[in-house]
């Protein structure tokens, strides 16, 4: 029986999930490993921070999905990848033989490796990824700022950051928020119009936005790159995603980022057996809203790619959108869309956003 090794339940991973308990690979005994099943659905993120959506409303959890499926399930995070071997080594020291094997942790940040870029971080800095351990200490920021007007930065160079920003300021009206980013990586992916909409939008709340980048965190203070400190009680962070430490010893072949090289559908670079989407979807973090616009599709497209392969049928690439497709929540009751160089905002976009979130959650707790 060959074997599949899936690690990590990015988003693409959810996706291929669903298609394997839909319909087994034959002959294929399949391994999930990742730390946890139980995770908040990204898009709807900023409402539970907003306090317009409840948790229950966007927690997903695989467990149902793969009881009956019969895939194995590890709660271990990868300790090392051998791939002379085909074994991946696990924190708890145990291990998992692969023929197989997809890459797709998603935006769950390596602590250590962050720790290094960002001195203090561990310690002092509140993270987004995983969102169901943000969900967790989230209510502790909201009494602490019942007691005092709280100084909360963002740090981060998406849209998400921006989205989480605004959803923070609606629910904590009387903090201070600071928004600490490279805001010119808009201009490589979003229509004018869209951006003149965002920043009318910050502007209006009182956000103000830092165009730098922070390189230490201690109690009570950010520093920056310019020099300057920054007094923060909250520092939220929601920094791109670095590569895991185990992928560099690994003999994969890795892009600039020390992600896995990959071609047009997916697979590694001179290892047929390998998938991965992380370098994808890291290449494309600051687009956040094109991941959504596209998120079945495209992954769909990533489960296709790889049951066909291990099922020996071709398959085609699949293309990507013509347009880049955005939508923000702005944190109170409209959303800020962008298609291509045209942009739109209002309530109507809210509500279309909501639907869209709540029908991909129903699709994905079906058991």
């Amino acid at each position: 029986m060959k074997k599949l090794v899936i690690i990590g339940t990015g988003s693409h991973h959810v996706n291929l999930l669903l298609a394997l308990t839909q319909q087994a690979l034959e002959g294929v005994q399949v391994t999930l490993v990742a730390p946890s099943l139980r995770q908040l659905f990204d898009p709807m993120l900023p409402g539970f921070v907003a306090g317009r959506v409840a948790l229950e409303e966007c927690l997903i959890d695989l467990e149902p999905r793969l009881k009956k499926s019969g895939i194995r399930y590890l709660p271990q995070s990868v300790a090392a990848l051998d791939m002379q071997a085909h074994t991946v080594t696990l924190t708890n020291g145990s291990s998992a033989e692969f023929d197989w094997l997809s890459l797709h942790m998603g935006d769950v940040p390596d602590r250590a490796q962050l720790e290094l870029q960002l001195p203090g971080v561990r310690e002092h800095g509140l993270f987004l990824q995983p969102t169901e351990a943000f969900a967790k200490l989230w209510p502790s920021v909201i009494a602490l700022a019942e007691t005092r007007a709280l100084r909360i930065a963002v740090l981060g160079d998406s849209l998400q950051s921006m989205e989480i920003a605004l959803a923070v300021r609606y629910r904590l009206p009387t903090a201070s928020i600071t928004l600490v980013m490279n805001s010119s990586l808009l201009a490589q992916t979003c229509s004018a119009q869209f951006q003149a909409n965002l920043a009318e939008a910050l502007k209006q709340r009182r956000i103000t936005v830092l165009e730098d980048h922070a390189v230490c965190l201690s109690d009570g203070q950010v520093e920056l790159g310019c020099g300057a400190a920054l007094v923060c009680d909250v520092p939220i962070v929601a920094l791109r995603a670095l590569s895991p430490a185990w992928l560099a010893p690994s003999t994969l072949v890795l892009d600039e980022q020390g992600f896995v090289a990959t071609d047009e559908q997916q697979r590694a670079i001179g290892h047929p057996g390998v998938f991965s989407a992380d370098q994808a979807t890291a290449a494309n973090q600051q687009t956040i809203w094109r991941r959504r616009a596209t998120h079945r599709a495209a992954g769909s497209a990533f489960a296709k790619a790889l049951t066909s392969a291990i099922k020996g049928l071709p398959n085609q690439p699949r293309q990507g959108p013509a347009k880049s497709t955005f939508i923000l929540a702005d944190g109170g009751h409209d959303a800020i869309a962008s298609w291509g160089e045209y942009g739109a905002q209002g309530t109507w976009l809210w509500r279309l956003k909501n639907s869209i979130d709540r029908a991909a959650v129903q699709r994905l707790r079906q058991p």
